[in-house]
């Protein structure tokens, strides 16, 4: 759970930079976000994932159970320090990324408004997108603070219910940037198109005339695509 919010966040923070770089260092936006670069950056996001975890194992060994439910459903159960270090790290990801989002995408549109050139539309369109996939964190953080609420009042009732909310709002951020994608990037939609025209031309037969003045047959030759 900690790994795979860790990612997301990390990720957004890296999309959000790499469309602040795109209005305001256009002349070095490939250079900087070079194969070998963004390679690395995915690199210590995944480190930086991984370490934030490690608390889990090493220090609060004790406060995490597993336990096998009547139906045969494994149930995870963390109480104590694990509970309060997740709901604490989770207010500290979710607000980092909600400010670091939101200064960047306004500085963004603010600079898109100015912008024009061949790839202009393109780039407003992808720094729609972008903005439009980090806007579930705005409610993930929401559910942190009230979370954190809930742990320190004891209200055990309403963290479980937030804590499975978690869950449901995990499956919307891992999802929703792929629809958004093909929602707002027409180029996107063409190319998904036409890969789906050819796939269907490639599973249906096609009919040929042959020329009549080239003294072949007037028969229509039928061709099967494989």
């Amino acid at each position: 759970m900690i790994c795979s919010q860790t990612v997301l966040c990390c990720g957004h923070l890296l999309i959000s930079a790499n469309r602040l770089t795109a209005f305001y260092k256009p002349l070095t936006h490939e250079e900087i976000w070079s194969t070998k670069h963004t390679l690395l950056a995915v690199l210590f996001m995944w480190i930086l994932s991984i370490i934030s975890a490690l608390p889990f194992l090493f220090i609060f060994p004790e406060s995490i159970r597993f336990y096998l439910m009547k139906k045969g459903i494994v149930q995870l159960f963390a109480g104590g320090f694990a509970t309060l270090y997740d709901t604490i790290q989770s207010v500290v990801i979710n607000t980092t990324v909600v400010l670091f989002c939101s200064v960047s995408y306004v500085c963004c549109f603010m600079m898109a408004r100015k912008t024009v050139g061949r790839n202009a539309s393109i780039e407003h369109n992808l720094l729609i997108c972008a903005a439009t996939s980090a806007f579930p964190f705005f409610i993930e953080f929401i559910r942190a603070i009230a979370g954190v609420f809930s742990s320190f009042n004891g209200l055990s009732e309403l963290y479980v219910l937030l804590t499975e909310l978690w869950f449901y709002e995990i499956e919307v951020v891992a999802s929703l940037p792929m629809w958004l994608q093909v929602i707002v990037n027409k180029s996107l939609r063409d190319c998904l198109l036409a890969e789906f025209s050819k796939l269907r031309k490639r599973s249906t037969p096609s009919t040929i005339l042959p020329d009549r003045g080239c003294g072949v047959s007037s028969n229509m030759v039928t061709i099967y695509s494989r």
